[in-house]
């Protein structure tokens, strides 16, 4: 096509002088549709911008009409290209080294353009297409106009486009150049408060935002509170301010942190009309009499509803057992005895992404959310009901740890305190804090020296967290390794957000794991986009070609691979000879890595987002809270608010008993092999 264009330069030139003529002076919403915008190499729309430089550049040779800004923009958009190199259209050699040639008469027309701008009247720049803002600006920078024209004509010319804050912030040498100037159009331009706070506390760091030097943080801080107290906050903003972490270094005092949570419940109420909280619809746990059926769960009106019979409800809260029956009768713990709750799926859909989320965050998505509030409302009713009868969680926890552990795992000198009957939500929660950190010790103590040392125990005062707290199975569990392409395999097969879901002749599912096992479907039924990570799959060995068919390698890496996208981690000790073997040879890959300890990672961060705030920005840290008696003095009266946190904390026993007892019991298992 393109050396077809010059032969026709030559044999046509009256004709194409017309044609070329009437491209470049038609209509410029027409024209817009035409223009050429550079995307980098990886974007999806490549291919399609750079087929338009052959095009354009036989164009240019005829071109008569009088360069405006777009015109220019466009040369440089186009030199990008030329720069990059056009190998991906495949042109002979000599037709590639003629449009390479266009290079620097395309520049010299740029540097012309801009060296003729003299007057401080730049309003002609305001006809520049929206979509060419962004170079724009970075040519006004490059080609030293603010030194012509000034820096004031520049920023009349950004407010008169309603450019955004990112167009001025991210010119580096005029940010630095205009200093003081820069730093009074930050504080009294309302635009920048949202920018700032992106720039300090969003999820991924700016790389390619710059603020003037005299912009301290007092201003930074200042301009929060403006922002705060405005007339129309946004509110993943206002929860910014409050939770997250600043990438550099900024310090948010209490009192601004006070004004956004207080602006957040307001905004909370007026958007969702709930008293500060999402109405959301969980599953509801009801335990009836007269049931025939042990557990089951039916569609309700606003959601899932579990049912459990009472007469076996009633059997099972006066022993351990019920703690186990509350992870699995809210689906909150997988076969090998992994958290769903504190692992949930790592799949976004656009709510997830709709959702807030700063910098150094727990990430609460809408996954989490369920398992989490499904897990809450069994602990809840449970505890409504178990209270009825006269049985308190903390009675079962107490039998857990000082009768239990002794009579079926011989391990002696585990103890637990139940809080007094008398005793209020707030000095309850207080105390199995307290004895939380005891059993955590103690735990620690067995691991380590395989007793529990009274006298050690009683004079150990260091911290003692749950991150690393040791296991004794030498293989506990295995994790993704994030350096290996394991976590990118995971997505593509079972993300519903992966392209991959949907083969050429209209067959789809929700991701692709589901689409080959639900359908024979050939290599060649996919796309020729999509056939390049299928090749990946077949080169990586998890997929194969069966009978022309493509098929997952074999039933059990599938299995594995699905509880691996699920909660992150397997349980090494709980699988049989063949799946070990495939655990084998993920870890021989590199693709998983060992970690022995009692929690999985992911399990470590969720009690780290409930207990503290040494990892997460947003950590209700409630054990700090309630020993330092972090509560102003209406919190302190509620006592709803401390049995809300009293239902959580009996929550997190549940869950770290169910895990103590699959390592004590992991760890019986494994001494009767070796005896």
């Amino acid at each position: 096509m393109c050396v077809n264009a010059l032969r026709r330069r030559t044999t046509f030139p009256q004709q194409l002088n017309k044609l070329q003529c009437s491209i470049w002076c038609m209509k410029e919403k027409d024209q817009e549709l035409m223009r050429i915008k550079y995307v980098p190499p990886l974007d999806l729309a490549y291919p399609y911008e750079i087929a338009k430089i052959p095009a354009f550049l036989d164009a240019l040779a005829d071109k008569t009409c009088p360069d405006d800004i777009n015109n220019i923009i466009e040369y440089y958009n186009v030199v990008q290209y030329l720069n990059d190199g056009l190998s991906p259209l495949a042109l002979d050699s000599d037709v590639d080294d003629h449009y390479s040639s266009f290079t620097p008469e395309l520049y010299r027309k740029i540097g012309a353009f801009f060296k003729d701008i003299v007057s401080e009247d730049i309003d002609f720049f305001k006809n520049t297409d929206p979509i060419y803002y962004e170079e724009l600006f970075f040519l006004i920078e490059q080609q030293d106009l603010d030194k012509r024209v000034g820096i004031q004509p520049v920023i009349k010319l950004w407010k008169s486009i309603d450019g955004s804050p990112e167009l001025l912030l991210s010119r580096k040498r005029l940010v630095r150049d205009y200093d003081s100037i820069f730093r009074e159009l930050i504080i009294t331009n309302g635009k920048f408060a949202e920018c700032l706070i992106s720039y300090h506390f969003s999820k991924n760091r700016f790389e390619d935002i710059f603020l003037p030097k005299s912009l301290s943080d007092k201003d930074v801080l200042n301009i929060f509170k403006e922002y705060i107290q405005g007339d129309n906050p946004n509110l993943n903003y206002i929860k910014n301010i409050e939770d997250s972490k600043s990438h550099y270094g900024l310090i948010v005092d209490d009192k601004i942190k006070v004004l956004a949570r207080r602006k957040k419940y307001e905004l909370e109420e007026i958007l969702f009309g709930t008293g500060g909280h999402k109405r959301q619809y969980f599953t509801i746990v009801i335990i009836q009499d007269d049931l025939d059926y042990t557990q089951k769960i039916l569609r309700g009106e606003n959601g899932p509803e579990c049912y459990y019979g009472s007469s076996f409800i009633d059997r099972a809260i006066c022993d351990v057992d019920v703690l186990h029956i509350i992870m699995a009768g809210s689906g909150s713990l997988t076969s090998d005895c992994i958290s769903v709750v504190t692992s949930s799926q790592n799949d976004e859909g656009l709510a997830d992404h709709l959702m807030h989320q700063g910098n150094g965050e727990y990430k609460r998505n809408f996954a989490f959310q369920f398992y989490y509030q499904n897990l809450l409302n069994h602990v809840y009713e449970f505890e409504i009901y178990m209270n009825s009868k006269g049985i308190r969680f903390e009675d079962i926890f107490l039998k857990y740890f000082n009768n239990f552990i002794e009579e079926n795992y011989n391990i002696s000198d585990f103890s637990f305190t139940a809080s007094t009957l008398s005793a209020s939500y707030l000095e309850k929660c207080k105390h199995l804090f307290t004895e939380l950190d005891s059993i955590i010790r103690q735990f620690k103590l067995y691991m380590e020296d395989g007793k529990i040392d009274q006298d050690l125990l009683s004079i150990s005062s260091s911290p003692v967290g749950l991150y690393g707290l040791p296991s004794c199975t030498s293989h506990k569990y295995v994790e993704v390794n994030i350096e290996s392409p394991l976590w990118e395999i995971l997505m593509w097969l079972f993300s519903k957000e992966s392209f991959l879901s949907v083969a050429s002749k209209g067959v789809h599912a929700r991701n692709l794991g589901e689409l080959l096992i639900e359908n024979n479907l050939e290599f060649r039924d996919f796309h020729e986009r999509q056939q390049e990570r299928i090749e990946k799959l077949i080169d990586w060995g998890v997929l194969l070609v069966v009978d022309k068919y493509l098929k997952f390698r074999s039933k059990g890496l599938t299995y594995l691979l699905w509880q691996l996208y699920n909660v992150g981690a397997l349980n090494y000790s709980h699988y049989d000879g063949e799946l070990k073997l495939e655990i084998d040879k993920l870890v021989d890959r590199g693709w998983l890595v060992w970690k022995n300890s009692l929690l999985t990672s992911r399990e470590e961060d969720f009690y780290s987002y409930h207990l503290n705030k040494q990892k997460y920005s947003n950590a209700l840290e409630l054990r700090n809270r309630y020993a330092h008696g972090v509560f102003n003095k209406e919190e302190k009266e509620n006592d709803g608010l401390h049995y809300h946190n009293y239902i959580i904390i009996l929550m997190l026993y549940i869950i770290l008993i169910n895990k103590i007892d699959d390592e004590l019991s992991s760890h019986k298992v494994h001494l009767v092999i070796d005896n």
